[in-house]
């Protein structure tokens, strides 16, 4: 379920797809050079066909563990800046849009996001570059559309970016996505290629009534092929945090092994997933199937996770889409700008096999669950706060202890300007 991620609730997704960012001032002649400025950003047109937009993003959080501090956690409580990012968005000649995302927090990432985009047709564009893993909605939504501060408990099995070439479009009442991508690990930036191997990914997502502010029904399906194998220095091989920052499970690790245990076949996944809106209500629902090759052993992992959101300022719901408020602090009408109620559960399971020769049952667990709460309030677009809390406990693989319970309180300041 969507929660309190420690380290990836951050500018992975703060670069805004299109169909999620509110509408760009627009200019009179269209013959004409000029600037903006405002909620959605600086930028200078000239005429409709070349434009520069510049956005900045900062996040910062305070994360509380309520009750005893987990085993393998070094912090109790810490505030942090996650997010202090910077975005160039281009389009030249109308059709050709390049974007990069570059975060001066992130060690791992400092580039987030950088592509171009070809678009040919609204039902065909063609993307070349780092992109958000194109598996599922909640892969291709910005962090700060979504429900939770952090990915939800079927996203721990997915990446959240990847590098390489992307076709995708809509038509009519249907988007799709294929992409031949390097092939990242789960819940990671994708900056990394371990090895040769590649992945497939496809994904085609339709609303069968239409798709309305406050009434929506969205169903579709992602999955991604690839065949990886890895080495003592990079297994390639999933490793799963819990949103209070431990690992709760990893495969074992000892790179002195003439048989050390790496990837050495086929990663497959499989992410139904579903939105519901009705209303001020909004609901998503995701599922992951995965099965990845370890040690001669194909290890089945499965995750599921149900978010609901409410918006008691009546605004209508957009599952996964950015919050605009109705009556915003600041405006001809002022209100008290757009308060969201949030709830969610989800959970993550790891087969048997796993732990036969691979993971260590005194360590890793099999299993993985989450019930959260939170509440959102954007007091103007493009600012928001967050309060989330989430109580997660464990599963023990047969015959191991199992984990003590973890909960955590998150509390996030973000801005998108």
């Amino acid at each position: 379920m969507v929660h309190i991620s420690r380290a990836l609730a951050i500018p992975a997704g703060l670069a805004l797809l299109a169909a999620n960012r509110p509408a760009a001032a627009q200019p009179a002649p269209s013959d004409e050079a000029f600037a903006v400025a405002g909620a959605q950003g600086f930028g200078l047109r000239s005429g409709d066909d070349f434009k520069l937009d510049l956005r900045t993003a900062l996040a910062t959080d305070a994360r509380v563990f309520l009750g005893d501090r987990p085993a393998g956690v070094n912090d109790r409580s810490t505030a942090a800046v996650r997010t202090a990012a910077l975005q160039l968005d281009a389009t030249v000649y109308a059709k050709l849009r390049v974007l990069m995302l570059a975060n001066a927090i992130d060690p791992r990432a400092p580039v987030t996001d950088a592509w171009a985009d070809l678009a040919i047709d609204p039902a065909l564009h063609v993307r070349v570059g780092k992109f958000p893993f194109p598996i599922s909605g909640e892969r291709l939504t910005p962090p700060l559309s979504q429900p939770f501060v952090g990915s939800s408990a079927a996203g721990l099995l997915l990446p959240a970016r990847d590098t390489g070439l992307q076709l995708y479009g809509s038509w009519r009442a249907l988007d799709w996505n294929l992409a031949l991508v390097n092939g990242a690990l789960a819940n990671q930036p994708g900056d990394a290629d371990t090895d040769g191997g590649k992945e497939l990914v496809a994904r085609v997502f339709g609303y069968p009534l239409g798709r309305a502010p406050g009434r929506e029904l969205g169903l579709g399906v992602g999955a991604s092929w690839g065949r990886h194998h890895g080495t003592s220095a990079a297994p390639g091989l999933t490793s799963l945090r819990s949103y209070g920052g431990q690992t709760f499970f990893a495969y074992r690790s000892d790179p002195t092994s003439v048989s050390p245990i790496v990837a050495d076949g086929e990663l497959i996944r499989v992410v139904p997933h579903a939105t519901i809106a009705a209303g001020p209500l909004g609901v998503q629902l995701d599922g992951v199937l995965a099965w990845e090759d370890v040690a001669n052993t194909r290890v089945a992992m499965r995750a599921t996770s149900a978010i609901a959101t409410v918006a008691l300022t009546g605004e209508p719901a957009r599952p996964l889409a950015f919050v605009v408020p109705r009556h915003p602090l600041h405006g001809p009408d002022p209100g008290p700008g757009a308060i969201l109620v949030v709830a969610g559960f989800g959970g993550v399971r790891i087969d048997d096999a796993a732990f036969t020769a691979a993971a260590d049952p005194a360590v890793a667990a099999s299993r993985f669950t989450v019930l959260g709460g939170g509440v959102k309030w954007y007091p103007v677009a493009g600012i928001a706060a967050f309060v989330d809390y989430g109580h997660q406990w464990f599963g023990a693989a047969r015959g191991a202890i199992t984990r003590d319970t973890e909960d955590t309180l998150v509390a996030r300041l973000q801005f998108i300007l």
